[in-house]
């Protein structure tokens, strides 16, 4: 159970990391994009 619970805590921790990055990635994005006048 206790083995468990680390791999799914890591795999959480993996995938909100995962989110951050592409939300970040689209938040520069549309900076750009704003600055460029689109």
């Amino acid at each position: 159970m206790k083995f468990y619970s680390v791999d799914f805590i890591r795999k959480c921790v993996f995938l909100l990391k995962k989110e951050y990055f592409l939300l970040r990635k689209g938040v520069i994005i549309v900076i750009k994009g704003m600055k460029n006048g689109i």
